[in-house]
């Protein structure tokens, strides 16, 4: 594989087919100072093989971003690309403040506190009241502000002419680390340009910021005659560790390995661990998703039957119905991924998209079948939201008991795959010396599928409903609709 950066950006070319290179390109390595900028997945796309620029695109199968995955506390995003709504936007013509003005208290008519966090803009300004909840971990904030403002040190009055509540308070994580290095000749090295590296690695840890502790940090923070220069809002206690790793695979598999970690007693009743964009239909023929492991059934007026290739349309996708256990085929097993297929008009695939998360650490079905309350949500948008942990029935009815969870660890995956048949498709996706197979079936035909192991590695059958084989040399699995999922490794493991 080949690698490149360009400023925040990476590129990374893997072989995708006998015409094309895949090129998968994050960003996220660069700052500026009002957002967060997580590390995230920029776009993918086929590049005619032989092109000697990495950056050029000759197909273009999905760009976003915003893919990176927040954690959900009281009941709103914060990280990634989110911060915490709770920020009011006060419209004042010639209001005349500075940067110096900055971290200033200032009361409204009803006595409540407010912080001037950032003069946005010569008739804008950026206020965070008080916190309002019960403690700074049970954190609330007032939503607009009453009458005139007056400022707490010197008297002065503003008046308001309009106020928008509910603006995220961003940036709302303190980054840590963020780095981008390749393995090439057994080094791990900086990325700038690299032929021929065996994989890549972008690794991010930064820390997500509680909003009840910003106000007065930036208050305690403020200098003699006021800031210089405008303070980052990533200020005050952090609440929880971010810690991830996306592995760039020589086959173009993208492996999102977290480690995340609760600092405070915060209720944290949702984490998605992966989420992406709708595919582009590149070429004429739709998007259509296949998912294991989950039954067909009706919601909202709409027929959906995962067992076979379903059409994304918002005529086809209900909006906001979360797969709970009753859809799931095994109880104790939820559903962990989905293939999203870009298709030809005559409805075959051309490309297949698997995403979801690997049967390890609190991945492992059992334990994620414990710890969440849906396995994912299914919206009319073009974006795709699993449930690694808790789910979106915690955040619905949040005063109601959920799981909260101290700290994650699991590993997600994404990768793109050339489809071998038309009602049938094998993928791998390679972990710490493993490789997993996946065999998906999804017509009313009849297929086999076959892969040839590495010798002296043996396979483990994880998961299956459809006939399989496996013999010393090859794996084997034929059915109409059904998967099997197996795990290939060393002879120590087995068992």
């Amino acid at each position: 594989m080949d690698v490149s950066r360009n400023g925040g950006d990476v590129a990374f070319r893997t072989a995708f087919s006998d015409e094309y290179d895949l090129v998968q390109v994050m960003c996220g390595l660069s700052s500026i100072p009002e957002k967060n900028c997580p590390v995230d997945f920029r776009l993918a796309a086929l590049q005619r093989k032989g092109c000697g620029d990495i950056w050029h695109m000759d197909q273009v199968l999905a760009f976003s971003t915003d893919e990176c995955s927040p954690m959900v506390i009281h009941g709103e995003d914060i990280g990634g690309n989110h911060g915490h709504p709770c920020a009011i936007r006060v419209t004042a013509p010639g209001h005349g403040k500075t940067v110096r003005d900055v971290g200033t208290l200032w009361h409204d008519e009803g006595g409540m506190g407010f912080t001037l966090l950032r003069v946005e803009h010569a008739d804008k300004l950026l206020f965070l009241s008080e916190n309002v909840g019960a403690s700074k971990l049970d954190y609330a904030f007032a939503d607009h502000i009453t009458g005139a403002l007056t400022c707490t040190d010197t008297g002065e009055k503003l008046c308001p002419k309009a106020q928008q509540g509910g603006v995220q308070l961003t940036p709302a994580i303190r980054h840590v680390r963020r780095e981008a290095v390749c393995l090439k000749d057994g080094v791990w090295r900086p990325i700038d340009y690299v032929e021929g590296c065996d994989c890549a690695e972008i690794r991010e840890e930064y820390e997500i910021i509680n909003p009840a502790t910003v106000a007065r940090a930036i208050r305690d923070e403020r200098p003699e005659g006021g800031y210089t220069v405008q303070p980052t809002l990533a200020a005050g206690e952090a609440m929880f560790i971010h810690r991830m790793t996306y592995r760039v695979e020589n086959d173009g598999a993208i492996l999102c390995s977290f480690d995340h970690e609760c600092l405070q007693d915060v209720p944290m009743p949702y984490y998605l661990g992966i989420m992406h964009q709708l595919k582009c239909d590149v070429y004429g023929g739709g998007v259509r998703r296949y998912m294991p492991k989950v039954r067909p059934f009706e919601a909202k007026g709409i027929r959906v039957d995962f067992t076979r290739l379903h059409p994304t349309t918002a005529e086809t996708m209900p909006d906001y119905v979360p797969l709970t256990p009753d859809l799931w085929t095994n109880p104790t097993s939820p559903p962990e991924r989905q293939i999203d297929f870009i298709c030809r008009p005559d409805g075959t695939p051309a490309v297949g998209f698997a995403s979801g998360f690997l049967p390890v650490d609190d991945g492992e079905p059992a334990r994620r079948a414990a710890n969440i309350t849906d396995a994912g949500t299914l919206v009319k948008s073009c974006k795709t939201y699993p449930t690694f942990a808790g789910g979106l029935a915690s955040v619905r009815h949040p005063k109601e008991p959920h799981p909260t969870f101290p700290r994650l660890k699991g590993t997600a995956y994404k990768k793109y795959f050339l489809p071998e048949a038309a009602g049938a498709c094998c993928y791998t996706v390679p972990h710490a010396g493993d490789t997993y197979v996946y065999m998906d079936f999804f017509s009313d035909e009849p297929h086999q599928l076959t892969y040839t192991k590495v010798p002296g590695k043996v396979a483990l059958l994880l998961e299956a409903d459809v006939s399989c084989r496996m013999d010393d040399t090859a794996l084997t699995a034929q059915g109409t609709a059904g998967f099997a999922a197996f795990c290939v490794t060393a002879p120590a493991k087995k068992g």
